[in-house]
């Protein structure tokens, strides 16, 4: 998950993003960091299926965008 924490970290810091958006990935980062003290399997997929949904809301689209090229 580290990894993961990284990767929003760097785009956080060099995309220019909206406000909401930074909150948004701030709030992934939060989910993903809280992960370590989760013990209960089915509060940890919660919690990253709440990761991604936000992921897909923040990139959406640049997904639409590139499916499009397809």
């Amino acid at each position: 998950m580290s990894r993961l924490i990284q990767g929003i970290q760097s785009i956080k810091n060099r995309c220019s993003l909206s406000d909401e958006e930074v909150k948004l990935l701030t709030e992934c980062e939060d989910l993903l960091n809280s992960l370590n003290n989760e013990t209960s399997v089915k509060l940890k997929k919660l919690k990253i299926s709440q990761v991604v949904e936000i992921l897909l809301r923040v990139f959406h689209n640049d997904i639409s965008h590139f499916l499009d090229q397809l």
